[in-house]
C-alpha cells in the first residue's frame, strides 16, 4: 500500500499538463518495475470536466503513433479523436512491449501464442487508468476497452479478468483463446465483436492464429470460431441467445466484396456480433481506406460502416456496476 501511494504522489507532482490540442504523445509511467508508454488524448473543452475514458489496443507490431499520428486519415482508429471531440471522451492509447518475434504486443488470454511478451498487461492497463482518473478527471464508471487483432485478444482478457475496472468491451478482428491461460471472474461484461469472414489471419471459424506462410507470424496461438466465442459470453452474461435483434448494414460499396449484419442479444448484459460476410483481418470504415497493397496480405476492408461510430454506440449508455 505504501509503494501505491508513493507511486501516486510522484506522478501527480510531475504529470504534464495537456497540450493545447489536447494530445500528449510518448507519456511514461511505471507498472510492474517497467517503465510503459502511451499517448493521451482529451479535447481542450473537456479537460476539467469528468469524462468517459475509451482505450485502444492496437494490434501486434503496431504503435501509439499510427492512431494519433503518422498514419493520418488512412487509420479508422483515426474517427475516435473526432467522437472524442463530439462527445468529450478521453481517449488512451498504450503501447505494446516487443515479444520474442521482435515486434511490439500484447500478452493475451493465448496460453500457445509463443511470441506474445510476458508482462503483465492487465496491471498495466490497471495502473494506466487509476493515474488517468486520479489526474484527469475520469470517469472510473465509464472506462471501456478496445482493440484489434492481438489487441483484441487483450481486449478479451480484460472483458474475463479486469471486470471491476470495464464497463464494456469491444474485440475487433480477435476471438477467445482455445488454449486459454486465464480464469474468467464472475462478474459480467457487456461485450461487442466485429469479424470478418474471410480473415486470413484469425479464422473466423476457428483454428491457429497467423500467416502459415509467414515463419514471423507462427507461434501465434489458435482461438475458437467466432460463433462459439459469442455463444461463450452470451451464456456467461446471461444474454437473450434466442432471438436476437437483426440489422443489416446499407452495402454502400458494393466493390468491397463484402456485407455487414448486426447480431443484438439483449438482456441485462448484452451481447453482440457484427459479421462481415468477405470481410477480411481489418477494421471496417466509411471514410478512412487502406491502400490496396496492405488488404492484399490482411484480406478486404468492409466500407458499410464506421467501426468506431458502432462502437462508441455500443460503449456510451454501459456503466459499470458499482
Amino acid at each position: 500500500m505504501g509503494r501505491f501511494f508513493v507511486l501516486f504522489f510522484c506522478l501527480i507532482f510531475s504529470f504534464p499538463a495537456l497540450a493545447a490540442d489536447g494530445l500528449l504523445k510518448d507519456q511514461r509511467l511505471i507498472s510492474g518495475g517497467i517503465e510503459r508508454s502511451y499517448d493521451l488524448f482529451i479535447p481542450p473543452a473537456f479537460q476539467n470536466k469528468k469524462k468517459p475514458l475509451v482505450i485502444i489496443l492496437q494490434g501486434h507490431g503496431a504503435r501509439a503513433s499510427m492512431i494519433t499520428g503518422s498514419m493520418g486519415k488512412r487509420n479508422p482508429y483515426n474517427v475516435w479523436l473526432d467522437i472524442a471531440q463530439r462527445e468529450g471522451l478521453a481517449v488512451v492509447i498504450p503501447n505494446g512491449v516487443k515479444g520474442s518475434d521482435g515486434f511490439r504486443g500484447w500478452n493475451d488470454c493465448r496460453e500457445d501464442a509463443r511470441t506474445n511478451p510476458d508482462t503483465d498487461d492487465v496491471r498495466f492497463l490497471r495502473d494506466l487508468t487509476a493515474f488517468l482518473v486520479h489526474n484527469y478527471a475520469v470517469d472510473p464508471s465509464r472506462v471501456y476497452v478496445t482493440g484489434t487483432s492481438n489487441g483484441g485478444h487483450l481486449t478479451i482478457r480484460m472483458a474475463l479478468e479486469g471486470q471491476d475496472l470495464i464497463a464494456a468491451a469491444a474485440p475487433v478482428v480477435a476471438a477467445m483463446p482455445a488454449k486459454s491461460q486465464c480464469r474468467a471472474g464472475p462478474g459480467k461484461v457487456p461485450i461487442l465483436f466485429i469479424n470478418g469472414t474471410e480473415d486470413p489471419i484469425m479464422p473466423y471459424a476457428g483454428g491457429l492464429v497467423g500467416k502459415k506462410k509467414n515463419a514471423r507470424q507462427s507461434d501465434r496461438g489458435s482461438v475458437f470460431s467466432v460463433n462459439d466465442s459469442v455463444l461463450w459470453w452470451i451464456k456467461h452474461n446471461g444474454a437473450e441467445s434466442n432471438k436476437p435483434e437483426i440489422f443489416s448494414f446499407p452495402d454502400h460499396d458494393p466493390d468491397d466484396d463484402s456485407t455487414a449484419v448486426k447480431y443484438m442479444y439483449h438482456g441485462p448484459v448484452p451481447v453482440a456480433l457484427i459479421k462481415v460476410t468477405g470481410g477480411g483481418h481489418t477494421e471496417p470504415s466509411l471514410s478512412h481506406h487502406y491502400r490496396s497493397f496492405y488488404t492484399m496480405f490482411v484480406g478486404p476492408q468492409n466500407k458499410d460502416f464506421e467501426m468506431a461510430e458502432e462502437v462508441w454506440a455500443f460503449f456510451k449508455d454501459k456503466r459499470k456496476n458499482p
